[in-house]
């Protein structure tokens, strides 16, 4: 009874939960003016010309829209050549906001290190500027919001937010904050999601804390017009070129669940040294954020004095547990990270990997059964040349003796050859010395060469041609062979 109780009061609350989640979906709208379609569904970029406007060199390809492709023509070393490539929302959204949640995924491929290359995503008043260079494909002078990702000479591989009120901005100065991030060279997607509400600014990269604040307000930006756009610049020398995609882009119109002030943050970003100094939004204070949480997270599950249990604690063993607690608790984040956010996405490429690997498996499978095939054929027709050429061999023992034979005939034949005229010049001989010929016997013996001569030289021109056809059957039997 105890068992059925406890599998019941678990299925009230898993109903209960799937309520909540049901209730927190349901209140967070998509914007469809600042979201992209699912791309693979698609053929052409030109089925997004309704709601989306592109410039520069702008390109799909096989569900990513490519802003900065890889040049179709060698270019020379010397080549100062850039490549810009951008795309802008056509309209604004239908009602004002007063909130709202963008998620972009991007890959960056080709070269790394310093590439003179970057992206950014713009959420900025319709009246900006027109696109420049000097931004990385977007304006200069805009209103609004700008998260820009590019590999900088002194930060490193880095993550700027920018809050620009219509001056002219300066990339290297003017950002709030700086956050180191790796997101070249693996050609793994990249994920960010920037929030506001309630003047409270929260921007995550593949859901680590990059900055928040709570001292943004705006409401001003949010009431007029806007466009949401994203730009990138690359050098067009294959040295290099950096190859922006954008993979998934999907706005709402309110802070999702994930993206809402969590004081249990436990994933932190790793800022850049030199804005140590900064105030307010800077690595500064979310250096000390972060040092709170771990003092916050040691003080609720040892008891003990946030002080003592980082400064000096009682033993090694009290610190080898404070660690694994502190361990435990990240692992436990990370978890509910998942399962609020990336469960249903993290199992589709599962199953997608899966899928693949399958195929893959198949596919080996088939070629293992086509080279298994291909080798006893190998082997059949290995086995048959083989036979052919013992035959041969045999073909040609049975004609060298064949030869021997005709070869012995033929001496045979010139022997008595000799023999028939040495006895014709003895009887001529005869017949000269005596002096009453005996003509009947002449004629005999003439009769008798003519005869013999009516025999065998047929004979001897029968044997000639049989040697002569034996000589050129063994000479096709070689070249056979050769073969």
């Amino acid at each position: 009874m105890a068992m059925v109780g406890s599998i019941s009061v678990l299925s009230l609350s898993l109903v209960l939960l799937i309520q909540f989640f049901t209730a927190s979906s349901a209140a967070v709208g998509e914007l469809a003016e600042f979201s992209l379609p699912n791309l693979v569904s698609i053929s052409s970029i030109e089925e997004l010309s309704s709601r989306w406007i592109r410039s520069g060199d702008t390109e799909y390809d096989e569900g990513r829209i490519v802003l900065t492709p890889k040049p179709k023509h060698i270019v020379s070393k010397d080549e100062t050549g850039v490549q810009l490539g951008s795309i802008w929302s056509a309209h604004s959204p239908a009602s004002q906001l007063d909130a709202f949640t963008i998620e972009l995924t991007i890959r960056s491929l080709g070269s790394f290190g310093l590439t003179n290359a970057g992206l950014s995503l713009f959420l900025v008043d319709k009246g900006s500027a027109s696109l420049g260079q000097s931004n990385f494909g977007g304006p200069v002078v805009y209103k609004g919001l700008q998260l820009l990702v590019n590999m900088d000479e002194k930060l490193g591989p880095v993550l700027r937010v920018y809050l620009n009120d219509g001056k002219s901005i300066n990339l290297a100065t003017d950002y709030l904050g700086a956050y180191r991030y790796e997101f070249q060279g693996s050609h793994v997607p990249l994920t960010m999601k920037v929030a506001y509400e309630n003047k409270f600014l929260k921007v995550t990269c593949d859901n680590k804390l990059l900055f928040q604040t709570d001292k943004v307000n705006l409401s001003s930006l949010l009431s007029g017009d806007l466009k949401l756009g994203i730009a990138a610049s690359s050098p067009k020398n294959l040295k290099f070129h950096e190859q922006f995609e954008i993979l998934k882009l999907t706005s709402y119109d309110s802070a999702t669940a994930d993206m809402k002030d969590d004081n249990d943050e436990t994933l932190v970003a790793k800022h850049a040294d030199s804005l140590d100094s900064r105030d307010g939004t800077g690595a500064a204070k979310f250096l000390q954020q972060q040092q709170k949480l771990r003092e916050k997270l040691a003080t609720s599950k040892s008891g003990v004095d946030p002080g003592s249990s980082f400064s000096s604690p009682s033993s090694e063993s009290s610190s080898t547990n404070e660690e694994l607690e502190y361990v435990k608790t990240r692992l436990e984040s990370i978890i509910n990270l998942v399962q609020k956010n990336g469960q249903a996405r993290l199992l589709e490429e599962f199953s997608q990997l899966s899928n693949t690997i399958e195929k893959m498996s198949q596919s080996l499978a088939l070629l293992q059964d086509q080279f298994g095939t291909l080798n006893n054929k190998y082997n059949e027709l290995s086995n048959m040349f083989k036979k052919q050429s013992d035959l041969l061999d045999n073909y040609d023992t049975t004609l060298r003796s064949f030869d021997k034979v005709m070869q012995n005939q033929l001496k045979s034949s010139d022997s008595l050859d000799s023999k028939l005229s040495t006895l014709s010049s003895y009887y001529s001989s005869s017949m000269r010395d005596n002096s009453t010929p005996d003509y009947s016997g002449a004629d005999s013996i003439s009769k008798l060469k003519s005869l013999i001569y009516m025999i065998f030289l047929p004979l001897l021109a029968l044997v000639a041609l049989v040697a002569l056809w034996i000589h050129r059957l063994r000479n096709d039997i070689k070249h056979s062979k050769v073969l």
